[in-house]
């Protein structure tokens, strides 16, 4: 079932040290990744949680609704997605929550620092149905 934005491509992450080496993420999809090419593909989605499911069927290889993947300078992964702020080091095969502590997991604006590896911001919002920051003003987390 596609999200609001549709069925979409969402981020290519290729990986500069080998270009054979490829993650892609799609709206409602979730994240894949290709260390052949492209000639096969994986999902890398274990440990990100589909919070609109019964508990037991939360982490799930596909479906899930991932609204951004960036990659810092020594390839650590920050994912938003629709429920949920996560990192992944060693390349997506296990996500990890990093929500603790910001005022709302949900997002869509995410950035890592370039040189700096373990540095990512994110500006978050409310919720779905209410796509604004909380309390009505603009802050960026790290």
């Amino acid at each position: 079932m596609p999200g609001g934005g549709g069925l979409i491509l969402h981020r290519v992450l290729p990986d500069a040290a080998d270009p054979s080496h490829l993650m892609i993420t799609i709206s409602a999809g979730g994240a894949y990744a290709t260390e052949d090419g492209g000639e096969t593909w994986e999902p890398r989605n274990k440990g990100v949680l589909m919070y609109f499911l019964p508990e037991e069927s939360q982490d799930q290889p596909a479906g899930q609704c991932v609204h951004r993947v960036v990659r810092d300078a020594a390839g650590t992964l920050f994912q938003q997605h629709h429920g949920g702020l996560y990192r992944s080091d060693d390349d997506g095969q296990h996500w990890t929550s990093i929500a603790e502590g910001l005022p709302s997991d949900f997002g869509f604006v995410m950035l890592a620092h370039p040189p700096r590896s373990g540095t990512a911001w994110v500006v978050p919002l409310i919720a779905d149905a209410e796509r604004i920051p909380p309390d009505g003003r603009l802050r960026v987390w790290r």
